[in-house]
């Protein structure tokens, strides 16, 4: 006795849509953490470039302060 075959049938449009999609919401998980990196840094670069301007920024902030402050105390 034989030993029966089946046929199978495979849409082939079913698995190729579901191998778009699979690879569509890979690159956009790719194209997020891409995005969340170049923020990261972005934000990064930036703190380094303020960070002169912040501290020149106190030490007036300081100097006046000194300056008010001696100048009440000498009254």
């Amino acid at each position: 006795m034989p030993a029966p075959t089946v046929a199978v049938k495979t849409d082939t449009s079913i698995l190729k849509y579901a191998l778009t999609e699979s690879v569509s919401k890979l690159w956009l998980i790719v194209a997020g953490a891409g995005l969340a990196l170049c923020f990261w840094g972005g934000m990064k670069w930036a703190q380094h470039q303020v960070k002169p301007v912040l501290e020149q920024l106190q030490a007036q902030n300081q100097q006046l302060i000194n300056k008010l402050s001696g100048e009440h105390h000498a009254r």
